[in-house]
């Protein structure tokens, strides 16, 4: 019985997974309309569009499976464990972050202005004494 009831204990938990992995695909696609119908710079079309889903795509669910992997494995006991999470997000959402870029940049060939541009240039993101240079870099795929 005690094979049973833990069985019947972890179901709710990972079918509330599922149900986040849905919310998070539908969230990404939503950024990705939104990046594309603001960014005048290469127009609104289907490139565009796709270039933004597979950053979205990439991003936004290595993120959320790093936080709910984490999640998992580090708060066993979620009323008990919360504090935990505080150090999970911003790991998770760090980690996500460069490690979907990464997966991004590699299906698409590492595209001009990809989303690792500014790490690999290092300081000279950051020069602003150059004449026509931005004052941030872009972080916007």
């Amino acid at each position: 019985m005690v094979a049973g009831s833990a069985i019947t204990a972890t179901a709710p938990r990972m079918l509330r997974g599922w149900r986040w992995l849905l919310a998070s695909a539908l969230l990404n696609t939503m950024i990705a309309l939104a990046l594309t119908l603001g960014h005048k710079g290469q127009g609104i079309g289907l490139h565009a569009l796709g270039v933004n889903l597979v950053y979205s795509q990439c991003i936004g669910l290595a993120i959320w499976g790093l936080i709910d992997l984490g999640r998992a494995w580090l708060t066993p006991d979620e009323p008990r464990h919360r504090p935990r999470l505080f150090g999970i997000l911003p790991v998770g959402v760090g980690l996500g972050y460069l490690g979907g870029t990464l997966v991004a940049d590699e299906l698409l060939g590492s595209p001009a202005g990809g989303g690792m541009s500014l790490l690999q240039s290092g300081a000279d993101a950051w020069d602003t004494t150059t004449p026509g240079a931005k004052p941030f870099p872009a972080l916007v795929f």
